[in-house]
């Protein structure tokens, strides 16, 4: 098992911008069920901002092969960063199309069409 602590509270949880607070906890648990299959199962807790844990699905992982282990032609370990130093990016996919317009209302015309309206 792997228990992280002491996030910056600047970061996001995913590409969704779920917040955390420095108090949060990561727990990444995983163990091989057989000899060619690995399961984790990851847990949130930070009672700052959630009310309870939060507890992902299994994930199973298998062998691949190292030719189907690419990214455009590179091979090995491929790692994103996931840091304030990526706020602009954030902003610019995540918080920049918050601040469009909002359909805020829908109307179902007789014909079955649907309108949909700014308040």
């Amino acid at each position: 098992m792997v228990d992280s602590r002491g996030y910056d509270g600047r970061s996001w949880l995913d590409h969704f911008g779920y917040p955390h607070s420095e108090n949060m906890r990561l727990q990444e648990r995983s163990r091989r069920v057989a000899s060619n299959k690995m399961e984790l199962v990851i847990t949130i807790t930070d009672p700052v901002v959630y009310t309870t844990p939060w507890v992902s699905q299994t994930h199973e992982f298998f062998p691949v092969p190292m030719a189907e282990l690419t990214l455009n032609g590179w091979y090995g370990f491929l790692e994103g960063i996931c840091a304030p130093i990526d706020e602009q990016e954030f902003n610019r996919r995540v918080r920049d199309d918050a601040r469009a317009p909002c359909f805020c209302g829908l109307q179902i015309i007789a014909d079955g069409r649907v309108m949909a309206y700014n308040l």
